[in-house]
């Protein structure tokens, strides 16, 4: 009976020392988690998230706080006044750009930046980047309608193609933020009864909101590689949506524009931009038909983007610090070598 009572009471102990230990060490992983932002319905975009706020951030490997600056974009040192005699630059991409999958505080366009006022060079590069899930369309209407209004000289956009032309609506419900495409009642309904069916599992929910051994031991068995590709179905689907605090329609960003008209939008763009004098120079990817697109439109590419350099991470678009200061200082050296006015940089 002693011998019982101790090893109950040794296990009692452990489980408790486990628990303090994963509160202090991985508290930044395992914490209960703010909703995704409060978000708002935009004129040009959709659903964005509100301006002077900040939101957490959940993927394999990544757990950061994001915050939203007062233009509702994530780059703080975004200001409308242009720096007089400054040569600025407008980055504008997808999740790549805008570093949230990254393990740097940084996105690489703000390392880039740092490092041309390190240099004492004339220039500005602003990061304007907004996550691949809204749609390349959008990143064209942010353009015309809100990036102009800050006079960059230059504007790098980073687009596949064909666009996807959905709006995405974002809802919080019991908790949870889930996203549908506008009018698509069905997909939001069938989205509200996979979240109650969550909120019926009171075992798991408690234990979720209770213990973060327990959440430790979630995060680790959906994480494991034999259970990635089961997330979006069973148990561990329920396990990654309580996590993450987010769910999606399967239906999302599959309407998309022709290849051709996806074209038209980008030489459009091109032209106007080039009647204001603001020169558009698209970020090279495997999707872009070159031979399409207007002949006179300049391509920028990094050759430490994407690809292969990336594939040993869970998440596709999550990268380390190392990489994120090495594309940083590729694309500054890049920019200076072709793309910058030389009096702009030789001013030391």
């Amino acid at each position: 009976m002693n011998k019982t009572r101790f090893i109950l009471f040794f296990f009692v102990w452990l489980i408790i020392i486990v628990e303090l230990v994963l509160r202090t060490a991985s508290y930044e992983l395992l914490k209960t988690r703010k909703l995704e932002a409060d978000w708002i319905e935009d004129s040009i975009m959709g659903y964005l998230p509100k301006p002077k706020t900040s939101f957490n951030l959940i993927a394999p490997n990544v757990n950061k706080e994001i915050t939203v600056n007062a233009f509702g974009f994530y780059d703080s040192k975004i200001k409308i006044n242009k720096q007089r005699g400054y040569y600025r630059i407008a980055v504008l991409g997808n999740s790549y750009e805008t570093g949230h999958f990254s393990e740097s505080v940084k996105s690489y366009p703000e390392l880039c930046d740092d490092i041309f006022k390190n240099e004492s060079h004339k220039v500005e590069c602003l990061n304007f980047s907004i996550d691949g899930e809204y749609g390349d369309w959008y990143r064209i209407r942010l353009i015309e309608n809100k990036i102009l209004k800050f006079d960059p000289d230059l504007i790098i956009l980073n687009v596949k193609m064909p666009f996807s032309n959905q709006i995405v609506v974002k809802e919080h419900y019991k908790g949870i933020v889930i996203e549908y495409e506008q009018n698509d009642e069905q997909s939001r309904i069938g989205l509200k009864k996979k979240i109650d069916e969550i909120a019926t599992i009171k075992p798991f929910t408690v234990l979720f909101d209770l213990s973060f051994l327990f959440r430790g031991f979630c995060v680790l068995m959906v994480q494991k590689k034999e259970n990635i590709g089961n997330r979006n179905n069973g148990f561990w689907e329920k396990i990654e949506i309580y996590r993450t605090r987010k769910l999606s329609a399967d239906n999302l960003y599959k309407r998309e524009f022709s290849e051709l008209e996806s074209v038209d939008i980008v030489n459009r763009l091109f032209i106007n931009l080039g009647e204001q004098d603001v020169e558009l120079c698209l970020l090279d990817n495997n999707s872009l038909d070159k031979s399409l697109l207007n002949e006179n439109i300049r391509y920028l590419k990094l050759n430490s983007y994407g690809g292969e350099k990336f594939s040993s991470s869970v998440n596709g678009d999550s990268f380390d610090k190392n990489e994120t200061i090495m594309l940083a200082w590729e694309l500054y050296e890049t920019l200076i070598e072709t793309y910058i006015p030389a009096n702009y940089i030789d001013n030391k």
